[in-house]
């Protein structure tokens, strides 16, 4: 209570500024109680709920400020991980998206990464896991292309490891098609460089086919003025 703790000084340097400053912090005091209490109020709800997925989800629903119901989603994702209901994390996270924070100070493209990720740290995890159809859907509503690309190259070397040659191809087609539309010169090259050691053990003939590709993006950054 920054402004509490200065009133004293205010009574002898400003002593006409302190009835005003004395309701400002009453007011400010106040409100803060009252969030506080709110914030309280419904954690509680959820721990003592039978079914605190649902009972955090219903709260960021009834939420009118952006940033707590986005939080609140955050969380419930975060949460619907934990218990390993994969799809349901994939929506709280696509949900939390759909929440106007134009007004909140953090930028979209921070917030936008950290879904991204978490997206991705997803899918990975559930291929670890030997969980196909979560990972796919993971991967399927990721919007962020390089990571998409990253996550089918290794989608692909888990069908290797299966012994699944055919999935294994189809997997890298597609990352090599989306690779080839990453806006970013040196991240394109990146995940295609990536992508050699790969095709090398399915088809020896497209190994070279993605190094040109490579070494075309590489070509066409543009070198910094000195």
């Amino acid at each position: 209570d920054l402004l509490g703790r200065n009133l004293p000084a205010i009574s002898a340097r400003f002593p006409e500024l302190l009835s005003e400053a004395t309701l400002a912090n009453a007011v400010l005091s106040s409100r803060v109680s009252l969030e506080t209490r709110e914030s309280r109020a419904r954690n509680e709800r959820i721990d003592n709920s039978p079914d605190p997925l649902e009972t955090l989800v219903a709260e960021a629903d009834q939420a009118k400020l952006p940033s707590l119901k986005y939080e609140l989603y955050m969380r419930a994702a975060r949460l619907a991980l934990k218990l390993r209901k994969y799809k349901r994390s994939v929506d709280l996270i696509l949900h939390s998206a759909e929440v106007d924070m134009s007004s909140n100070s953090v930028s979209e493209e921070v917030r936008a990464n950290e879904r991204n990720r978490f997206l991705a740290d997803m899918a990975a995890g559930c291929l670890d896991q030997q969980n196909e159809e979560s990972a796919d859907y993971a991967i399927k509503k990721l919007p962020d292309p390089i990571l998409k690309a990253e996550l089918l190259i290794k989608k692909s070397k888990y069908f290797i490891k299966a012994g699944d040659v055919v999935a294994a191809n189809a997997e890298l087609d597609q990352a090599t098609k989306l690779a080839a539309n990453i806006e970013d010169l040196s991240r394109r090259a990146s995940v295609l460089l990536n992508m050699l050691t790969l095709a090398q053990k399915l088809d020896p003939a497209r190994m070279y086919e993605i190094n040109r590709s490579a070494a075309k993006s590489i070509n066409a950054l543009q070198v910094p003025n000195k």
